[in-house]
């Protein structure tokens, strides 16, 4: 898969289990408006919708298209257990729903602040290269999206 370069980086949970349980009986796709008290949706793209918890410091993603999740948490995953630094920790809560269990990824809020990345660029698991997939935080380079095409 990737080759090591780095000593393998921590994996924190990220998020909580109640947050998870929250959000995984929101349906951006019906209703995106209508997100949980307190949450506030901050994006969607072709396949989940993003929503940012109250204490404004955990992003969950809902899948729209099953799948999308767990590819996700296992590339960033993989990613930190090579070393790579701009893989954020990630947490992926399985929830059971009516009819189907719902998988919500959780990860650090890391929104562009406007930092010069003293970083390198993120190459590897990098898979769709759409510059929204990459933002800078706090001085460095993240990978916020590698679900893939």
């Amino acid at each position: 898969m990737f080759r090591k370069r780095h000593p393998a980086l921590p994996t924190p949970s990220v998020g909580s289990p109640a947050e998870g349980a929250v959000v995984a009986v929101w349906r951006p796709e019906y209703s995106p408006h209508d997100a949980p008290d307190g949450w506030t949706p901050i994006g969607e793209g072709a396949h989940r919708a993003v929503i940012l918890n109250p204490a404004r410091t955990t992003v969950h993603k809902i899948e729209t298209e099953a799948g999308r999740n767990r590819r996700e948490h296992c590339t960033l995953r993989g990613l930190r257990r090579q070393g790579y630094a701009y893989a954020p920790p990630t947490t992926l809560w399985t929830k059971p729903c009516p009819g189907r269990d719902v998988n919500v990824l959780a990860m650090p809020y890391l929104p562009n602040d406007g930092t010069t990345p003293t970083n390198a660029c993120p190459r590897a698991g990098v898979v769709d290269l759409n510059p929204e997939n990459i933002t800078v935080c706090h001085g460095r380079y993240w990978l916020i999206d590698a679900s893939g095409p």
